[in-house]
C-alpha cells in the first residue's frame, strides 16, 4: 500500500466535527501561551544575565552604601527577580551624575 493510499484511506475514515475544531483551537491557544511565557523567559533570562555581568565587572567602589560586591552576585544568581532589584538599586543610580561641585570663584585684585 503506497502513502497515498493510506492519505486517502485516513480521509475516508476520519470525520471532522465541531469537537475536533474545539480540540484544535485549545491545543492552539495552549502553544501560544506557552510560545508567549518561553520568550518572556528568555527575555528575563537574558536581563538576569546582563545583571550579572555587570555586577562582576563593576567596582567595589561604585556599589551604594559600602554594600559587598559578592552580596549582589550571591542575589542575582539564587534569588528569582533580583536583577530588577540590581537594576534599579545599582545600574540605573551609578548613571546619575553626581551634583556638579561650584566653580572656583575669580581672584580678585
Amino acid at each position: 500500500m503506497s502513502l497515498l493510499n493510506l492519505v486517502a484511506l485516513a480521509e475516508e475514515t476520519y470525520d471532522t466535527t465541531n469537537a475536533d475544531a474545539a480540540a484544535a483551537a485549545v491545543v492552539t491557544g495552549i502553544g501560544a501561551f506557552f510560545m508567549i511565557f518561553m520568550l518572556i523567559a528568555v527575555v528575563i533570562g537574558i536581563f538576569t544575565l546582563w545583571m550579572l555581568i555587570d555586577s562582576i565587572i563593576r567596582q567595589d567602589a561604585d556599589f551604594p552604601q559600602g554594600q559587598p560586591k559578592i552580596m549582589w552576585i550571591l542575589l542575582i544568581l539564587f534569588i528569582p527577580f533580583a536583577s530588577i532589584a540590581y537594576f534599579f538599586m545599582v545600574k540605573r543610580a551609578g548613571k546619575k551624575a553626581p551634583a556638579a561641585a561650584p566653580a572656583p570663584e575669580a581672584p580678585k585684585e
